[in-house]
């Protein structure tokens, strides 16, 4: 081995490390910091992850949101990237009382449903609500969610704040 060649594999090794250690720090790391609005508790408290499905699919345009206990809500349509927005404390205060435990558990009841509107190529919704860790999954088609009408239009609402100008 030359001169010439231990230069440049030193080079070489010394530029590999150095760009390594920026792309750990610039790009994994961030993505790994957590903020306060992704610690467990807002997770347990109140948390509601609504999806679309149905007809939507097809187009891959099924939409779906996250809204945690601060009123940070998370809205995604197909494979765009999400928006992230805030729901006012009125808002909030709105659905966690339209979405209380006992209206939460009689809409979460299963019902079967011949005509539901998925079938014929329309839009349904799967909703997953956690009230102080106990998590109720509610459902336009399969569950009695559209007999709490007041739950069904909270939960409405929120798909509005990003759909609506």
């Amino acid at each position: 081995m030359t001169q010439h060649d231990i230069v440049t594999v030193l080079s070489t090794c010394v530029i590999g490390f150095s760009v390594g250690v920026y792309m750990y720090f610039a790009g994994f790391v961030p993505q790994f910091l957590l903020s306060d609005a992704t610690t467990a508790a807002q997770y347990d408290v109140f948390t509601v992850v609504g999806e679309q499905y149905g007809g939507c699919a097809r187009a891959s345009q099924c939409a779906a949101f996250q809204l945690l206990s601060d009123g940070t809500l998370s809205f995604v349509v197909g494979t765009n990237p999400p928006l992230i927005g805030q729901l006012s404390r009125s808002e909030l205060r709105t659905l966690q009382a339209a979405l209380s435990p006992t209206v939460v558990q009689q809409a979460a009841e299963s019902v079967r449903s011949q005509d539901c509107i998925s079938y014929r190529d329309g839009v349904d919704y799967y909703y997953e609500v956690t009230l102080d860790s106990t998590t109720y999954v509610l459902d336009t088609c399969t569950t009695a969610l559209l007999s709490e009408p007041a739950a069904a239009a909270a939960l409405d609402n929120v798909w509005n704040y990003f759909t609506m100008p």
